[in-house]
């Protein structure tokens, strides 16, 4: 009875094994992208990324004084080498700061394409608005920008 019994495990084991086998030769495993390293361009702080669904990499930068900068967009198609020719974000030259409790500027990529970039100005950026986030005694308007991407 128990040679039996043992004869019944080792065929339901080999059985499972089979199916594992079958199972894992036939199931693709989903890629894993590589991470790669790469500068930012014009020796730019704070980077933000961003990586779209056509595999297009978005980048903003800061460059310039803490107090008194810009940010820089540019992107990456697949497979390309460089960045495209930076673009400045900010309207007014100079009026993007890097300092306080939110480092940098924010970056985000709708589904039709279109870029979207938040950042803090200085008082030389315009429009300056009040907002939720700053009082009559804060300088610092909150800034939005969007440009299409394609």
């Amino acid at each position: 009875m128990k040679a039996r019994r043992v004869k019944v495990l080792l065929a339901v084991a080999v059985a499972m094994s089979a199916a594992a086998l079958v199972y894992s030769k036939t199931t693709q495993t989903p890629r894993i992208p590589a991470v790669k390293l790469v500068r930012t361009p014009d020796g730019g702080i704070q980077p933000q990324t961003v990586v779209d669904s056509h595999g297009v990499l978005h980048m903003i930068y800061f460059t310039g004084k803490a107090g008194a900068g810009n940010i820089e967009y540019v992107q990456r198609a697949p497979g390309a080498k460089v960045f495209s020719k930076p673009i400045r974000v900010n309207s007014q030259p100079d009026s993007a700061v890097a300092v306080g409790t939110v480092r940098g500027p924010q970056l985000a990529v709708g589904r039709n394409g279109r870029v979207y970039v938040v950042w803090f100005g200085s008082s030389r950026a315009k429009p300056r608005r009040r907002s939720a986030w700053s009082s009559a005694t804060t300088p610092t308007p909150i800034c939005a920008s969007r440009r299409s991407a394609r």
